[in-house]
């Protein structure tokens, strides 16, 4: 029979996976408290929390949340990233990478491959800029053209007023 501490303890996961754009799942074993500190602060700076959990009452909050199942053992600390679903993953990954057991993104349990792919994504933000960039990439392009024509034509003009003597 579950406790009542356990009960508030899923109703708490719960709302948090409900909450979280992604959630990524850590090792946490044999981490220092100032490692442990660094990685919170990061975590936190890039828009996301670093939990501790307990493996049984995060699947059961997994499952009443809606989310994909997830398989994973041992020593786990989760990652729920509220905003940019990206930025947090990639603050952890620069301290501690090989950490790193699963993702609970983009609708589906990632591990491995899928993983790794996820983790060297570039952020939205970035993503835009990008785009941003290549759309405006012509229209420069065609600034460049039409003020080369204007250019030529300014030169052509000064060499003929030379040429008649106007002088400099």
């Amino acid at each position: 029979m579950p406790t009542q501490l356990k009960k508030d303890e899923v109703l708490r996961l719960t709302q948090k996976i409900s909450e979280a754009e992604a959630i990524y799942l850590t090792n946490y074993q044999g981490l220092s408290y100032g490692e442990l500190s660094e990685i919170r602060s990061k975590v936190k700076e890039a828009g996301a929390e670093y939990s501790i959990i307990k493996n049984t009452l995060f699947r059961v909050a997994l499952k009443e949340a809606g989310r994909p199942e997830a398989e994973f053992g041992g020593a786990t600390a989760a990652i729920f990233a509220h905003s940019d679903p990206l930025l947090p993953l990639q603050s952890f990954a620069k301290i501690a990478k090989d950490r790193l057991k699963a993702a609970i993104a983009f609708g589906e349990f990632m591990i491995g491959d899928k993983l790794d792919r996820l983790v060297e994504m570039d952020s939205p933000e970035i993503l835009k800029t990008k785009l941003v960039m290549q759309l405006a990439s012509p229209m420069y392009g065609l600034a460049r053209s039409l003020n080369w024509n204007i250019q030529r034509l300014v030169v052509a003009m000064d060499n003929v007023r030379v040429k008649k003597g106007g002088g400099k």
